[in-house]
């Protein structure tokens, strides 16, 4: 879940990627492709909004939650 500083930097302009995951409700999809407890520390439903798609990929959240999964 931790990239290169530098190329973060160079790529995107930023230092953190999952610092710029801000605005609530933003997003109309998220896909939830690795299981890192960086990622499951991130609330998902504030960056969801009514709408919201979230597809879990390697099944990380409980299934309780009711999003997706391949």
């Amino acid at each position: 879940p931790l990239a290169d500083i530098e190329e973060l930097r160079f790529r995107y302009g930023k230092q953190n990627v999952l610092s710029s995951l801000t605005k609530e409700g933003q997003y109309d999809i998220i896909i939830l492709a690795v299981a890192h407890q960086k990622f499951k520390d991130i609330d998902i439903e504030q960056l969801s909004n009514t709408h919201t798609v979230v597809f879990d990929v390697k099944a990380f959240y409980p299934h309780e939650k009711g999003y997706l999964r391949l």
